[in-house]
């Protein structure tokens, strides 16, 4: 059954419903044609037509609406394009410090949620680089790539990395245990915080919809065979990883309650990982 319904707006061109009918047909939807009736009378229909959830995605002249309950979320990169703009002024980006994130670098981001912190990374590791992104949960996956693909911005450098990032809808789990060891220089991981930063307004819609399991101590071995150079998590301050005493270094700015915990990662290590 499908997980969510495609429509259009109430006013809708050719071109918005066969963008509708090629999402819907990409991503295993169903789609429902809007014909000028409410969002509760599409859901209706879908939920008459086999749909398992109330989930609505509408296609728009301006892009993508994902409408679950009381959420409305569209993609938009966030923090990701200011960050962008303090690094071509030469200022510091304590995830890249943390990731120690070079041009022509391999980069994977394990729970990519919506891909701000890949899209930084992306536009550091360059043309020449390799930016992907793990998300377990359909919808958000879905909204974040096409989004991607389609989102404009004056800078064509922020353009850049915005296509060069490659979604993958996926749980990072069976993902690692297939990768082969060695396969990307940093495993990047952002787990859904216990307890919610709440200047965070960017994650605030979608928070019911994000995975919220924690990293289990297997996926931080899988992800320390992967990685060539550096496996980062991020947490709050005074978050469970952050005061594990596990990892390395844990580096952030001093009046932030963001900090990246950082594990160094050899050849010798994934060896000894591979179990």
């Amino acid at each position: 059954m499908a997980v969510a319904t495609v429509t259009t707006g109430r006013k809708s061109d050719k071109l918005q419903v066969q963008e509708a009918q090629r999402l819907a047909a990409a991503w295993g939807l169903l789609y429902v044609p809007r014909e000028g009736r409410s969002l509760e009378q599409v859901r209706a229909e879908a939920a008459a037509l086999g749909a398992s959830s109330p989930a609505v995605i509408v296609v728009q002249p301006d892009g993508l609406c994902l409408h679950v309950g009381e959420i409305r979320f569209r993609y938009h990169p966030g923090m990701g394009l200011s960050r962008i703009r303090r690094l071509a002024r030469g200022e510091r980006d304590w995830m890249l410090w943390a990731m120690d994130l070079r041009e022509g670098d391999q980069v994977l981001d394990a729970t990519m949620g919506l891909a701000s912190d890949l899209l930084v990374a992306s536009y550091a590791v360059g043309e020449r680089g390799r930016a992907v992104g793990l998300e377990s949960e359909l919808l958000i996956a879905l909204i974040v790539k096409e989004g991607l693909a389609s989102y404009s911005d004056p800078s064509e450098d922020v353009v850049a990395a915005m296509r060069r990032i490659e979604v993958i809808h996926g749980d990072h789990r069976g993902y690692l245990r297939a990768a082969p060891s060695g396969s990307f220089d940093v495993v990047y991981f952002d787990p859904l915080f216990h307890k919610p930063i709440e200047a965070s307004s960017q994650i605030a819609p979608i928070r019911e919809l994000a995975n919220p399991a924690p990293l289990e101590d297997a996926v931080l071995k899988e992800a320390a065979r992967v990685a060539r150079r550096r496996v980062v998590v991020k947490d709050r301050r005074d978050g469970p990883y952050a005061t594990s005493g596990r990892f390395d270094e844990v580096v952030g700015g001093k009046k932030s309650r963001i900090c990246f915990c950082v594990l160094r990662v050899d050849g010798a290590q994934r060896e000894t990982t591979k179990g």
